[in-house]
């Protein structure tokens, strides 16, 4: 699962280089030594479509699980990217072996400066090792289910982009969305046809109506402007769809919902039939849950909607926002920056 989630990575980037912002990566695959790396710098296109080659077919690691070798060459890497932002996504299956390599490998991250540590388990419970590393606090250490290659795709990919990933496509929970109002169009697209012979009679080319809103996002510091021009880029204008919540708070729960549990008790402010199939945000602080709603029914409390179990407890205080999937309404993207 981790080979396949990095070479989907390296697929998503590869298919989103911009045209004068390219990274330097590095790919160490490790266990007691190091097994095998490649580096690429200002990697282009082709680079990266050379590294996901290579990727189908990684060597096999076995023996211990050395967390000091994982980052041994992490100095001299980026020692040559300059003052590209650096970045570290960590991924193990298990503790570290020797004891001491843990302690080690913090001692050398303490010789880097600027740099973003990001863990993830796989299978793996005890997180608190890969916390030794792990200097990004807000995410936690994320385990993900053995084979479950799309969770860990998703989790890399919104690590590196800023944003958390939802069904394979990015969520934009961007705080200026939050705050700024949105100025919202409604449009349907009618064909005239003139036979001549009467009244012109309109029919309409979609059974969709388009509902058009403008953002305003802001971004403050380098990390930040980094992160943005990636993911602007990344959509490739009308390419990429995007989740966008409402954060209408349409989702009031009247019942706590715990670990397991397959259906949320909430407010009936829409018909049953309604919530069915509409997918929604629970926006727990630096957790977000996303789920489908797969059935609808009511309930002393109010109405119960069904979900796939859960992962984690989520409050009765947690608001609950509908996410609609968007794309822009442009087929190129330009960035101006101005003094």
């Amino acid at each position: 699962a981790a080979m396949a989630a990095v070479r989907a990575l390296v697929d998503e980037l590869a298919g989103s280089v911009p045209p004068a912002l390219r990274n330097d990566i590095c790919i160490l695959l490790w266990h007691e030594t190091v097994a095998d790396m490649q580096v690429r710098r200002d990697a282009d296109r082709q680079d990266l479509t050379q590294l996901s080659d290579w990727l189908t077919q990684p060597p096999v690691l076995r023996g211990g699980t050395d967390f000091a070798m994982a980052l041994s060459e992490t100095q001299g890497f980026f020692a040559g990217a300059g003052a590209k932002r650096r970045v570290i996504l960590f991924l193990t299956d298990g503790e570290p072996y020797p004891l001491g390599s843990a302690t080690a490998a913090v001692s050398l991250l303490e010789a880097i400066a600027d740099v973003e540590v990001y863990g993830f388990n796989i299978g793996l419970t005890n997180t608190s090792w890969t916390a030794m590393l792990d200097n990004t606090p807000a995410d936690g250490v994320p385990v993900i289910a053995p084979g479950d290659t799309d969770s860990l795709r998703d989790t890399l990919l919104g690590t590196l982009f800023g944003s958390p990933r939802y069904r394979g496509r990015d969520v934009l929970m961007d705080p200026s969305v939050l705050r700024q109002p949105l100025a919202e169009t409604l449009s349907q697209s009618f064909e005239g046809v003139d036979s001549g012979l009467g009244p012109v009679v309109f029919e309409p080319l979609r059974d969709l109506i388009e509902h058009g809103s403008v953002l305003t996002l802001k971004d403050m510091g380098p990390a930040g402007i980094w992160s943005r021009r990636r993911w602007l880029h990344h959509l490739r204008g009308r390419a990429r769809a995007f989740w966008l919540p409402t954060w209408g708070r349409e989702l009031v729960l009247q019942q706590e919902a715990l670990a397991g549990d397959d259906a949320l008790i909430g407010t009936p402010r829409l018909e049953p039939s309604d919530w069915i199939g509409r997918h929604v945000l629970l926006d727990l602080p630096g957790q977000p849950v996303f789920r489908v709603i797969t059935g609808a029914s009511l309930d002393p409390l109010g109405l119960r909607l069904g979900i796939d179990p859960l992962d984690r407890d989520v409050p009765i205080t947690t608001p609950g926002h509908l996410l609609t999937l968007v794309r822009l309404d442009t087929d190129r993207v330009e960035i101006e920056h101005r003094p």
